[in-house]
Formats: C-alpha cells, sequence, structure tokens
C-alpha cells in the first residue's frame, strides 16, 4: 500500500494484498463488504449535522447513528 501524509482510501485499502488474503481466508465477498462500507459511510455523512466527531468528550465510546 502506497499513501503519505494521508489516510487511505477504502478502495486503496481493500486492495492491499494482505486484507485481500485475509477477506478470501474468511470468505468475505469485497464487493459487498465494499457496498456495506459505503453505506455506513453515507449514514454517518448525514448524521454529521447531528453531532461532529469532535464535540464528542475524549475516551468517549458513544456513536451517533
Amino acid at each position: 500500500m502506497k499513501w503519505y501524509r494521508r489516510e487511505p482510501t477504502l478502495d486503496e485499502m481493500l486492495s492491499d494484498p494482505i486484507v485481500v488474503a485475509l477477506m478470501d481466508a474468511d470468505g468475505v465477498d469485497a464487493r459487498e463488504l465494499t457496498a456495506m462500507l459505503r453505506d455506513v459511510g453515507r449514514r454517518l455523512g448525514a448524521n454529521r449535522g447531528a453531532r461532529s466527531w469532535s464535540q464528542w468528550p475524549a475516551g468517549s465510546h458513544h456513536l451517533a447513528i
């Protein structure tokens, strides 16, 4: 995986050879996982207006969904 000074994209993470091997070993369908993760991202993005991550107290394990 080649990325510098930024977070890798979902596609970059899921195309990493080690991740691909683990998903194959676990029987994970990459297309289904990608679709599910993108859906979760859209839902979290829609709820951002309710409370941003920066507003959560340090050490908080709550999730606004």
